[in-house]
């Protein structure tokens, strides 16, 4: 099976992008953002080829350490879960706003 055809971007599909994402690329800077935008599409096409040989395992690791088995595995305790929590109440970690609300 080959590899699909790389779809290739020309400025009325960059200018439907930006409609779309409702993003504003100026004009002057369209055939910077179309080149950039057709790196990282034959980037992705790269490693979709790289996924799909022979020799590659679909969940292998590149510097070939095994990956540990997934098993499904008995929770911590809560005490232990808590025992580093800095503060808690209610059998739950207890941490400072970071948002208003």
């Amino acid at each position: 099976m080959g590899a699909s055809p790389e779809p290739t971007f020309d400025r009325a599909m960059l200018r439907q992008l930006c409609e779309l994402s409702r993003l504003n690329v100026p004009a002057e800077l369209e055939v910077e953002v179309l080149g950039r935008l057709q790196r990282v599409v034959s980037a992705f096409q790269a490693l979709g080829e790289l996924s799909s040989g022979p020799d590659l395992a679909p969940t292998a690791r590149p510097d070939g350490v095994p990956l540990r088995p997934d098993e499904a595995v008995a929770p911590l305790p809560l005490a232990t879960v808590l025992a580093n929590a800095p503060k808690q109440a209610a059998d739950c970690f207890l941490v400072p706003r970071v948002v208003d609300a």
